[in-house]
C-alpha cells in the first residue's frame, strides 16, 4: 500500500499536473485508516475474562472457555511470524494476541502477568519461539547499552 502510495506521487508529480499534490494525497488515505487499525492492538485481562483486540478482530473470552496459555508463533499476512500469546480454548482453537512484546524476556513477564489473573484451572504452556526475540540478539544489547547511556 505505501509503496502504490508513494509510486502514484512520484508520478504525479512528474508529469507536473496542477492538481498533483490533491491527486498524490487521494493513494495516502486508506494508510491513515491503517494506521489507526495498527493502534488499536492491544489485550486487557482481568480476574472474570480476557479481550485481544487484534488488527481486525475483537475477542472477548471468559477464563471459563479458557483451557490453556502459552506463547506460539502467529503467522502475519505477508509478514514473517512473531511471537505471539497464545490462548487455547476448550471448544476448540486458538486465540493469539498481537500485543505481545517481541523480545524473550519481557514477553515471559507478559505472561507471567496475565497468568496472575487467570484461576488456577488454566495450564500454562512452553515458549515455543526458540530464538525469535531472543535477548541475545544485537538489536536488543544496543537498545539496552544505548538506554543505559542515556
Amino acid at each position: 500500500m505505501a509503496n502504490f502510495a508513494l509510486l502514484a506521487f512520484l508520478i504525479f508529480v512528474a508529469l507536473g499536473s496542477p492538481l498533483r499534490y490533491l491527486a498524490a494525497s487521494l493513494p495516502l488515505s486508506p494508510l491513515r485508516g491503517a494506521a489507526r487499525r495498527a493502534f488499536r492492538i492491544s489485550l486487557f485481562a482481568t480476574t472474570d475474562r480476557v479481550t485481544v483486540k487484534n488488527y481486525w478482530k475483537t475477542y472477548f473470552l471468559p477464563w471459563t472457555e479458557i483451557e490453556e496459555i502459552g506463547i506460539g508463533l502467529k503467522h502475519q499476512a505477508g509478514f514473517a511470524t512473531q511471537p505471539a500469546l497464545a490462548f487455547r480454548q476448550r471448544a476448540g482453537g486458538a486465540v493469539f494476541a498481537s500485543a505481545t512484546p517481541l523480545r524473550q524476556t519481557p514477553r515471559h513477564q507478559f505472561m507471567a502477568a496475565v497468568l496472575a489473573l487467570a484461576p488456577s484451572t488454566v495450564a500454562t504452556l512452553p515458549d515455543v519461539c526458540g530464538w525469535i526475540g531472543s535477548d541475545r540478539a544485537f538489536s536488543n544489547r544496543f537498545l539496552l547499552w544505548w538506554s543505559q547511556r542515556h
